[in-house]
């Protein structure tokens, strides 16, 4: 956690120095936060996946209680292989057969 903390302020402050970083979460078990604010519109893309990438390299994964989500949607091969989306696909199949649930979410398609 200490590497990537180090890193990650290195990071910002280096390629994004506008930008104000947050930490919070349940640092006991592993499970860090980062909030990042002040991050100019036309750099959101840019400094996302700079951050997730950071995360993936430290083995990290970018949405861990909360499942991916719409906006974390582009970047989830970083923490999820083609097995893992596969087995991710069929269980939505299982619970959602006609896809109705949710369908904007997360394609596997």
């Amino acid at each position: 956690i200490g590497g990537f903390l180090a890193e990650l302020t290195a990071l910002v402050r280096a390629e994004y120095p506008g930008i104000r970083q947050l930490n919070f979460g349940h640092f006991a078990d592993g499970n860090i936060h980062v909030n990042l604010l002040d991050v100019p519109p036309e750099q959101r893309e840019e400094v996302t996946d700079a951050v997730f990438r950071l995360v993936a390299a430290h083995a990290g994964s970018i949405s861990a209680e909360h499942g991916i989500g719409r906006a974390k949607t582009p970047w989830i091969g970083l923490g999820r292989t083609p097995v893992d989306r596969s087995v991710m696909a069929a269980i939505r199949q299982c619970f959602d057969p006609a896809g109705i649930l949710n369908p904007h979410v997360l394609r596997f398609d």
